[in-house]
């Protein structure tokens, strides 16, 4: 199947590509490139922020990590509602995109789970409609 940038997107392949401009100028790019900086974001505050403040008494780094992940949750969690009422998501899924923003890992495993469900959407659509890009 092909990804909305052009690239590929198989069952074998675990990352269906897309292309740089698609991570701005889609639903779906944004909403993947979110989920990777807040998951980010989050395992350097809980692993490397939270332990340097209690341990060695440095607050700083989870200080401005932690209100720069606060920051782009809140965005994050727009993407998110973005993508459920644009695809018509169940609220299930909202509730996982939602989570996976403040326990360690799960944005990454989520993001995984929801990015090929998307992309054979956007794929049903096109054939669908005819439109060559998807909303």
């Amino acid at each position: 199947m092909s990804a909305p940038g052009g690239g590929t997107a198989t069952r074998e392949s675990a990352t269906p590509s897309m292309a740089a401009r698609d991570f701005f100028t889609t639903a779906l790019g944004r909403y993947r490139l979110l989920a990777y900086i807040v998951g980010t974001g989050l395992v350097i505050l809980v692993f490397i922020g939270v332990p340097l403040n209690h341990l060695a008494n440095f607050p700083y780094v989870a200080k401005y990590v932690g209100t720069a992940h606060g920051i782009l949750y809140v965005i994050y969690c727009v993407t998110c509602l973005e993508l459920t009422l644009r695809y018509r998501l169940k609220p299930v899924r909202l509730f996982f995109m939602a989570a996976a923003g403040f326990v360690p890992f799960l944005s990454f495993v989520v993001e995984r789970k929801t990015t090929p469900l998307l992309l054979e959407r956007f794929a049903a659509e096109r054939r669908a409609t005819g439109s060559p890009e998807p909303g």
